[in-house]
Order: C-alpha cells, then sequence, then structure tokens
C-alpha cells in the first residue's frame, strides 16, 4: 500500500468511520482486517515503506506459511 495512503486506513481502524466519495457526513462501520503480505513488514517499517503506528494495530496474529519447495511431503 502506498505511503501517501496509509493514514487513511489507519484512521478507519482506529475511528471505524469511513468517508463516501463526495459525502460530508461519515458511516460507522465495523471491520475486522485480514491482509497478507510477501515482504518483511519490519524491514518495511526500518526503511520507511511502512508507517509503524499502522504496523502495530495489523500485526497482531501471524501466520508463516513455508514455500512449496520447503514443504517436501505436502506436495
Amino acid at each position: 500500500m502506498p505511503l501517501d495512503l496509509q493514514p487513511y486506513l489507519l484512521r478507519v481502524l482506529e475511528d471505524g468511520l469511513v468517508f463516501p466519495l463526495r459525502g460530508h457526513a461519515g458511516r460507522q462501520v465495523d471491520i475486522a482486517l485480514v491482509s497478507m503480505t510477501n515482504r518483511s513488514l519490519t524491514e518495511e517499517v526500518s526503511a520507511g515503506c511502512f508507517r509503524s503506528d499502522l504496523y502495530y494495530p495489523i500485526a497482531t496474529a501471524s501466520v508463516s506459511i513455508p514455500p512449496l519447495w520447503a514443504r517436501g511431503e505436502d506436495v
């Protein structure tokens, strides 16, 4: 996600308020965010490509799935 869009996602996660396009009144939403990435977000935070204040609400649970070549018996 581009760095300039990350504050908008953070605002929705914190406040639960979404403003429709060309709308003036916000709508209250209740969301659960599920996200995936092939990059290390801790490295992205240290490089300045991902906001640290957005990383902590997202990184509450982490599941690491090894690549297929490392799971010889599963294939």
